[in-house]
């Protein structure tokens, strides 16, 4: 529970901003006092929908024009002035908020050194060059402002039927943020099945060990998961849905217009329209080799739970239309 600094030098953690105790006054009173002494942190984070004032004096300070849509001038500007007033009694309480939607781009100048933001990036999105340059042009940016960062990552796989998988650019990307002093992790997906594989494994242990290579890390997990035989066939599965989400015909679905998005639309369903007539088959084959060379009780039970997954996925993609529909 030491609180995040770079200068400690500490490895990629979870960490949650929120008062320990709870209960109607913490919401209504979020201050600290004298009756909360040990509160470690205090969120800070903008509402999902808006919601800022649109007085002239708050368009002239956000800039020309307002500065558009961004809103980071007049609201870092007040989350500096409270982490200002609370650090004088209280110089150990860390301040979290999300740097999101309207206040995603850093402000002009530097952020009181308690104050943690949390950058909102689907890292996915990071596949297309040019959304990965401006997402690195930023974090370069933000960790000349604050003293340490913290990363929201929309890595939906569940939302996805065919695992939306992505493991070196994954990796990448949270080495990037490592080396920009980003210490803070949050994982938007729901962990109910084994679709994603080991997508969230690998981020949790380059948590542990930034530098770690991250194909020895998966090559181990196919070991682990369906034992030394099976682990080549496993790995050509998640290595084919990955190259799925790479290809061509996915850059022409109506999904993949929104990389430029605060995250890309998991309630569009275009994506699987980028599946080749015959493609779906394709995906199957390797799993159902896993099974079949799977030699413990145990590894054969989990490869037999990935293809159920995947029979599940191959149902609602053909169900929707895969294979049949163009890309477009």
């Amino acid at each position: 529970h030491e609180a995040p600094s770079r200068e400690r030098g500490l490895p990629l953690a979870a960490l949650l901003f929120q008062s320990p105790h709870g209960g109607d006054r913490d919401r209504q009173y979020p201050e600290i006092s004298a009756e909360h002494p040990d509160t470690p942190s205090i969120g800070l984070g903008i509402n999902d929908n808006g919601g800022f004032c649109e007085c002239e004096d708050c368009a002239q300070a956000n800039g020309a024009a307002g500065r558009g849509n961004n809103k980071s001038e007049v609201y870092f500007k007040w989350v500096n002035r409270v982490a200002e007033a609370v650090a004088k009694e209280f110089p150990n309480v860390y301040f979290g908020l999300l740097a999101y939607s309207q206040t995603y781009i850093p402000p002009s100048f530097p952020l009181h050194k308690n104050v943690v933001p949390v950058l909102t990036i689907d890292l996915y999105s990071c596949v297309d060059p040019d959304v990965m340059a401006k997402h690195k042009k930023t974090i370069t940016e933000w960790s000349a402002k604050a003293s340490v960062l913290g990363v929201w990552d929309y890595c939906w796989g569940n939302k996805y039927y065919l695992p939306r998988v992505y493991f070196n650019l994954h990796a990448e990307m949270l080495k990037f943020l490592h080396a920009h002093h980003c210490r803070a992790y949050f994982a938007e997906n729901e962990f109910v099945n084994a679709m994603d594989g080991p997508k969230m494994y690998l981020v949790s242990r380059l948590m542990q060990d930034i530098t770690a290579d991250p194909d020895a890390i998966l090559d181990d997990w196919y070991v682990r998961c369906v034992g030394r035989a099976a682990a080549p066939h496993l790995k050509a599965y998640f290595d084919a849905c990955e190259a799925f989400y790479r290809s061509p015909e996915i850059k022409r679905t109506p999904w993949y217009a929104s990389r430029n998005s605060v995250y890309m639309s998991y309630y569009d369903f275009s994506w699987m329209n980028a599946v080749k007539p015959g493609g779906l088959d394709a995906f199957r084959t390797p799993l159902e080799q896993a099974v079949r060379l799977a030699s413990t009780p145990s590894e054969k039970a989990r490869a037999e739970r990935i293809l159920l997954h995947f029979a599940y996925a191959e149902a609602r993609m053909r169900l929707c239309g895969a294979e049949a529909l163009s890309p477009e």
